[in-house]
């Protein structure tokens, strides 16, 4: 959803309305001077052979308005007067349930008890709102009363002249000349636009929580550049795959096409603040020579009398390299922590040879 090419006919023209509200009438919408076309889509929980599957529901109108062709048989866009509706299954459940049988089309399947004609299959790329949707079905107008979100809302296709702000301040005018005692305004988000901010925003605290590690492990282990390196590099793999989990969460949450990234905008600072931290921590308590966490701490001083006697713990490389010393009390004046290289000498004592 975030990085690759989106699955739509000239994506830059599509937005989702948000905003809506419950009452105004979609035609009046759709008769709006900068829109070319208009779906309101929803979406539910349907039980299918046992499971629980996510559905999408849409106006026969929104595959045309995406500028979808059908895989295998035809779309819902045009209806043939069938006596059932019909259903038309993502490629995904096509390929398990069905093992792609082409002849699936016109097979009769059950969606909660309500029996379906399956009128064709999506293409292998496509997706809307979320790629765990299963299949679709038809709604007819005017559609769901929704205010817009995970759960329902509109899609637009924008006139080639049309800019989104324009085309909101117009939908806001028709649905407060309809309801004009509920200040109501039109919300109009361009799903491109809305998907690459939120890569951008992902991108942008991933490099901030980088540099801010380059800028720890320059400071920090100006003596030790094989620490410096590690840091940067244990980090990288860290943060990395905390903005890949935001980005997975995102996709699952279908919050982003849905104009709000919302948790995702405050957790994925905050995760990377604690990973750099940690890293940072645990950093300083590794060996400035092999790099492995240090042990055995033996703690020393007199804590009767903190002010005459040193009171902290020593840290021991297990293979010999040298000791850390971390103070135990923190006052302005306290020795930092300090890290003591063993000479060769110290080798028969940790390897046992000799």
């Amino acid at each position: 959803a975030l990085v690759e090419p989106l699955p739509y006919k000239d994506p830059g023209r599509l937005a989702l309305l948000a905003r809506l509200e419950p009452g105004v009438p979609m035609d009046a919408l759709r008769g709006a001077v900068r829109v070319e076309a208009l779906a309101v889509y929803a979406t539910d929980r349907v039980e299918f052979r046992g499971r629980e599957l996510l559905r999408g529901r849409a106006e026969p109108g929104l595959f045309e308005l995406l500028g979808v062709r059908a895989a295998v048989g035809r779309l819902f866009d045009e209806p043939d007067g069938a006596a059932r509706p019909a259903a038309v299954l993502s490629h995904r459940l096509w390929q398990r349930a069905f093992s792609g049988d082409t002849g699936i089309v016109g097979r009769r399947i059950t969606l909660g008890g309500t029996a379906y004609d399956v009128a064709g299959v999506l293409p292998p790329d496509f997706w809307f709102l979320r790629r765990e949707i299963a299949l679709w079905t038809a709604i007819t107008p005017p559609g769901p009363r929704v205010r817009g979100g995970r759960e329902g809302g509109a899609v637009v296709r924008l006139k080639d002249y049309a800019q989104p702000r324009d085309a909101e301040r117009e939908l806001s005018y028709i649905a407060w000349s309809l309801k004009p005692r509920h200040g109501v305004r039109v919300q109009v988000l361009p799903i491109e636009e809305r998907l690459r901010f939120a890569l951008h925003y992902y991108l942008a605290v991933l490099a901030a929580a980088l540099a801010a590690v380059v800028i720890l492990a320059a400071v920090g282990f100006r003596k030790s550049r094989r620490g410096g390196v590690f840091l940067v590099g244990k980090s990288f793999l860290l943060l990395v795959g905390l903005a890949a989990l935001a980005v997975e969460a995102t996709a699952a949450a279908a919050t982003a096409m849905a104009g709000r990234v919302g948790f995702m905008e405050v957790w994925f600072p905050v995760a990377a603040i604690l990973g750099t931290w940690w890293s940072w921590h645990d950093q300083r308590r590794r060996c400035r020579v092999c790099q492995r966490r240090l042990t055995l701490p033996v703690s020393f001083g007199n804590w009767g009398s903190p002010l005459l006697d040193r009171v902290g713990t020593e840290l021991v490389c297990t293979r010999g390299h040298g000791t850390l010393y971390v103070p135990g009390m923190h006052w302005s004046s306290a020795e930092p922590e300090r890290w003591t290289n063993f000479d060769a000498s110290y080798n028969d004592l940790f390897t046992g040879k000799g």
